[in-house]
């Protein structure tokens, strides 16, 4: 028998498309929220995947969420996600941004420079209000073990850790009444599969908290522990032990708050997109041609890299290998072979799938490409080539299909004719 996602995949969808799993993402954050307990916040990353049906039906799952622009904290404030309850993020904040997150009066915007920090005291001071912050800091170690690295070493993101002392003098000599400092924000790498990296980052950033808050007489309410858990993404990837690790990282921050009396008003928060919703999404394309070139197989896709650039191992990937794969409509009898899957695009970085190793496939099969719930359809370059946008879709848990997204010509995306 096949699966919900299997039957809407093969009969219900438009394709391209993006299909996914509201009951797979559902069961991952109750099992996340279970081992994080009662003292660790989820919070949902929305760059890895904004899709406002989505933002909505995970709003009672989490919470709070995590901004990396201004539009993403107006589709958080029209899903219905409390101002409060929302962190924002990101290395190149206009001040137009840090004015809106004032305006809303958000709980925390992570400020990221020295310079950055000065404009967001003068945007509060104009709009009379105080932007609640913290500070994200680069540590001074490096914790190896994230495929996509963005601290321990010299970087755009956040303030390194021994310029600390730097941005806290500034808070205290010129930033009262602006700026009210709340807490540390650490978020060193993403993708990562190794339980004892994320143990790592996590003791060290409250070791970071207790040294800053005794020498320099702060008290945080809040710690941002960032999050990076990964997913397996080629075959024989061992996936991490999500609810392990998480459940260890509560415990130790539950015995770091005993051991420090001054800390007992913190709450930690976890920020969590691609373990959330990666798994839980499918690319769907319909094979539009085939060929044999030089005795390989080839299979054309109505679908490619300018909706899943990462698929096609142009989004980060150090050593291309290919997403996990699923024949859809292939009859049993049909022998095994080795195919390449190219989107129809007119340029050699189309590839979806090298070699892969599928259940011979002709025109008008539905292949999915899986593991796409994050980092797709939005981290994907739309533009290229003139192709349409593809459909997004939602399968809620009663086996409703819910349109998220339609098709669209993007090709005119703003442009002033003439």
């Amino acid at each position: 028998m096949s699966s919900p996602m299997h039957h809407a995949a093969t009969e219900q969808v438009q394709t391209p498309c993006y299909l996914y799993d509201l009951a797979a993402i559902e069961a991952r954050a109750q099992a996340i929220q279970r081992a994080l307990g009662a003292e660790l916040d989820l919070y949902y990353a929305i760059k890895a995947n904004p899709a406002m049906g989505l933002l909505r039906a995970m709003q009672p799952m989490v919470d709070g969420v995590d901004l990396s622009s201004e539009r993403e904290l107006q589709r958080a404030l029209k899903a219905g996600y409390g101002a409060g309850k929302m962190s924002f993020a990101g290395p190149g904040k206009s001040d137009e941004a840090l004015a809106q997150a004032v305006e809303a009066e958000i709980g925390s915007i992570s400020v990221e420079s020295l310079g950055e920090l000065k404009r967001l005291a003068q945007q509060a001071r104009q709009l009379g209000k105080t932007a609640r912050i913290t500070i994200r800091f680069n540590p001074a170690v490096n914790f190896p073990g994230y495929a996509i690295r963005m601290g321990g070493r010299a970087s755009a993101f956040g303030v390194d850790e021994l310029q600390l002392p730097e941005l806290l003098h500034w808070i205290a000599s010129e930033g009262q009444g602006a700026v009210e400092l709340v807490g540390l924000h650490a978020f060193t790498g993403t993708q990562c599969m190794k339980p004892e990296t994320l143990r790592e980052n996590f003791n060290h950033t409250m070791q970071v908290a207790v040294r800053i808050a005794e020498e320099h007489g702060v008290r945080f309410t809040r710690l941002n522990f960032g999050g990076g858990l990964g997913i397996p993404y080629q075959a024989g990837q061992e996936p991490i032990d999500g609810d392990g690790v998480l459940h260890q990282l509560a415990e130790d921050f539950a015995t770091w708050k005993r051991a420090h009396p001054a800390m007992a008003a913190v709450r930690g928060i976890v920020e969590l997109g691609r373990y959330l919703v990666g798994e839980a999404g499918w690319y769907v394309t319909t094979v539009v041609d085939c060929k044999r070139s030089r005795e390989e197989a080839f299979a054309i896709l109505d679908g490619g890299m300018h909706h899943h650039l990462a698929a096609s191992g142009n989004f980060g990937q150090v050593i291309r290998r290919n997403f996990p794969l699923q024949h859809l409509t292939a009859k049993a009898d049909r022998p095994v072979e080795k195919v390449t899957l190219n989107g129809p695009l007119c340029t050699s970085l189309d590839l979806m799938a090298d070699r892969a190793e599928l259940p011979q496939v002709q025109v008008g099969d539905r292949i999915a490409i899986l593991s796409s719930g994050a980092y797709g359809l939005t981290a994907s370059s739309l533009l290229f080539l003139s192709h349409a946008t593809p459909y997004e879709y939602l399968l809620r848990p009663d086996g409703t299909l819910q349109l998220l997204r339609q098709s669209v010509d993007p090709t005119t995306l703003g442009e002033v004719d003439g």
